[in-house]
């Protein structure tokens, strides 16, 4: 007569305004069926209409109905001991033990209150919410009778209703999709569960976006040393998965082989030699009108966060980080409780875990208490089955070494796995774009900073959901050889969500553009001063050749670097060629010699490691007209752009501050004075 009576009551209250699906009863109020215990209980057992539950540790039993946005109900009599605590869990994911998630209280101290099982702990009420909590609650729960729990979530926000009276009402997105459960915190006697039932709420479940959610995740300085790019000692299960959904791209470059001056392109859409943003971390101004291009993502109401790297290397870094993000921080997230519910986000993970740092100048102790130690024995990667390219002697030092920077992308996929994983729980996997990419090559000595394939071609793998499947250049799976430079990122990302290409950006869309469009048919690479390691060379890539011109010809590749020398590979390899200078093979010799060629020309499909530069040899008719068009392209690009590499920093600090304008702004002449840019390249 009591539940008649309850339900009665509930039935009568106002319906909220979502449409929803029919109940589905969580409890059959016969059996156990459908309910699974976490750990070691006492009793569980369904007894006239009852789920009954006694434990004597805290445990959770759990169910397998998934829901997104959903109401729920249920009854329950608490037993008469002090002390004892439930809940109704919800949204939960884990597959085994103690899940993540949330919970409605159901005890005498805070019935109906939110708990975040793993997700921040008691989200209402906490501080300042407390008195009136309590006026809420008092005199609610009934000790001694059948009290009735609802839960309402649609996205971030969560309602609570204790006996028909509200009483929750807050916002917490970290999950937004799981299981239900219920829960004996191991205090008291036998809690009695009746009428346990869930229906979803559809019309809030998926918010049909006009415009898809994009997901930047980058890895810092990795090749494509990645199973799915057919490297058969790397171990990258979770990139691989996502491979077998995306489009692979062969030929992805970045603009500069070295961290900031490459990230400069890709926040702008412009050359850093444009933008006098070319050597590392000098400062100079970005044009007057540029802005970071993820500010007009947050105009066209996007929710921009970045998580965490910025080093745009400019002057105006703190100017771009305020317009671009919404969010910039360690904890910046599409989770963030300023999102408004439905809001498309563009998210950025940057990755260090493989950065250079990690995989060859920390000490090796560090590096496996930081780093190692995130992979089980099967992981970890055995330096004798290491693969040792010809530039490098093969010595134990270089086997460990290689071996512990594939410990570093296996490392890195592992986070990769879970980022995706939170974008499947919160439901925008089929609503999100997922671009996967490196800042540049692998961190190790003839990667970073050279001009090489081995320090300028990125992994990237682009994964377009099928609700976008019209945007997709191949088939899931699939792979293009399109040529694809980081100055074509910012304004294929306004493509992608239908936003005007400012003018002033350089790069070329290679997504949701129309059949006939322009496609990009060189890269144009750059490498200028990196720390105090000063250099000048340029160099173009089609999708077969490659041609490098070297304007410091005396200098080594291989020259003294502060930060790179701490790290023993590079002694290894400065070691070995002094000792063994007359007897070096070409390919070493060519990076750690003392002086370089002036020019370098590469069939990288023939020669994928760029080990045997054609103009050393016999020039061939065939390879002479390659050199011929690729100095064409480079002469005819450099100008075009206005590369300003030529120029020394002093002379470009001197016309900055004397004119006070942007280079690019002194180099178009809308200043004063105008420098013979060509002129400075003889």
């Amino acid at each position: 007569m009591i539940r008649m009576n309850l339900f009665a009551l509930f039935a009568l209250l106002p319906s909220l305004p979502s449409a929803a699906s029919d109940w589905v009863n969580l409890f059959d109020g016969k059996t156990t069926e459908g309910w699974t215990p976490r750990s070691k209980v006492v009793s569980f057992e369904a007894q006239n209409g009852e789920l009954q539950l006694l434990s004597k540790t805290n445990c959770w039993v759990t169910t397998n109905v998934e829901m997104g946005d959903f109401e729920a109900e249920l009854e329950v009599l608490l037993p008469a001991e002090a002390g004892f605590n439930s809940g109704l869990a919800f949204r939960c994911v884990g597959a085994k033990g103690k899940p993540r998630g949330y919970q409605c209280e159901i005890d005498r101290d805070k019935p109906a209150g939110v708990y975040g099982i793993g997700t921040g702990g008691w989200l209402y009420p906490a501080g300042k919410d407390e008195p009136v909590y309590r006026e809420k609650i008092n005199g609610l729960l009934k000790p001694k009778e059948w009290n009735h729990f609802r839960v309402r979530a649609e996205g971030p926000r969560i309602r609570t209703w204790l006996n028909g009276k509200p009483v929750a009402d807050i916002k917490h997105q970290q999950i937004l999709r799981g299981y239900f459960g219920i829960q004996h915190h191991g205090k008291g006697g036998v809690v009695r569960f009746r009428n346990i039932r869930a229906r979803e709420l559809k019309e809030t479940q998926q918010v049909d976006q006009t415009r898809p959610n994009i997901l930047w995740i980058t890895a810092e300085d990795m090749s494509p040393t990645l199973g799915c790019y057919g490297d058969t000692y790397a171990i990258t299960p979770n990139i691989d998965l996502l491979a077998q959904r995306s489009t692979r791209y062969d030929n992805a470059f970045a603009a500069s082989p070295v961290c900031s001056p490459s990230r400069s392109v890709l926040i702008t859409g412009m050359y850093n030699v444009s933008t006098g943003t070319n050597q590392m971390r000098s400062g100079f101004p970005l044009p007057e009108g540029v802005k970071g291009f993820p500010a007009y993502l947050r105009s066209a109401g996007y929710f921009t966060t970045n998580n965490v790297k910025t080093d745009y290397n400019t002057s105006d870094s703190e100017r771009v980080i305020r317009e671009s993000w919404n969010e910039s921080s360690a904890k910046a997230h599409w989770r963030s409780k300023a999102r408004d519910k439905g809001q498309p986000f563009f998210a950025v993970f940057n990755l260090m875990t493989s950065h250079q740092s990690r995989s060859m100048v920390w000490p090796y102790a560090v590096f496996k208490q930081h780093v190692q130690s995130m992979l089980s024995p099967e992981q970890v990667h055995d330096p004798k089955n290491a693969p040792i390219p010809d530039y490098y002697p093969d010595t134990p030092l270089v086997r460990r070494t290689v071996a512990r920077y594939y410990d570093c992308v296996t490392a890195m996929d592992i986070q990769v796995g879970e980022i995706l994983r939170q974008l499947q729980e919160d439901g925008h996997a089929d609503n999100t774009i997922v671009f996967f990419y490196s800042d540049h090559g692998s961190g190790m000595p003839r990667h970073k900073r050279l001009l090489h394939d081995s320090g300028m071609r990125v992994a990237m793998l682009v994964h377009i959901p099928e609700k976008w499947k019209h945007l997709r250049p191949t088939i899931a799976g699939g792979s293009t050889d399109a040529l694809v430079s980081f100055v074509d990122m910012a304004p294929t990302i306004f493509k992608l969500a239908d936003i005007p290409v400012p003018k002033y950006m350089q790069g070329i869309p290679f997504l949701a553009v129309k059949e006939g469009a322009p496609r990009r048919e060189i890269v144009y690479g750059t490498r200028d001063r990196v720390d105090e390691v000063f250099e000048c060379s340029r160099s173009v890539r089609d999708r077969r050749w490659l041609y490098i011109r070297n304007y410091h010809p005396h200098l080594s590749w291989n020259q003294p670097s502060v930060f790179s020398d701490l790290g023993e590979i590079r002694n290894e390899i400065t070691n070995f060629a002094q000792k063994n200078g007359e007897s070096l093979s070409s390919a070493q010799k060519h990076y750690a010699g003392p002086s370089k060629v002036v020019e370098e020309l590469y069939d990288c499909r023939a020669d994928p490691y760029n080990t045997r530069n054609l103009l050393l040899e016999k020039i061939t008719p065939t390879v002479q007209a390659h050199l011929l068009r690729l100095r064409e392209s480079y002469i005819t690009k450099r100008r075009d752009i206005l590369d300003c590499g030529a120029l020394p920093e002093s002379e470009m600090r001197r016309l900055v501050t004397g004119e006070g304008k942007p280079m690019r702004d002194i180099l178009l002449g809308e200043t004063n004075h105008k420098p013979d840019i060509e002129k400075a390249w003889k």
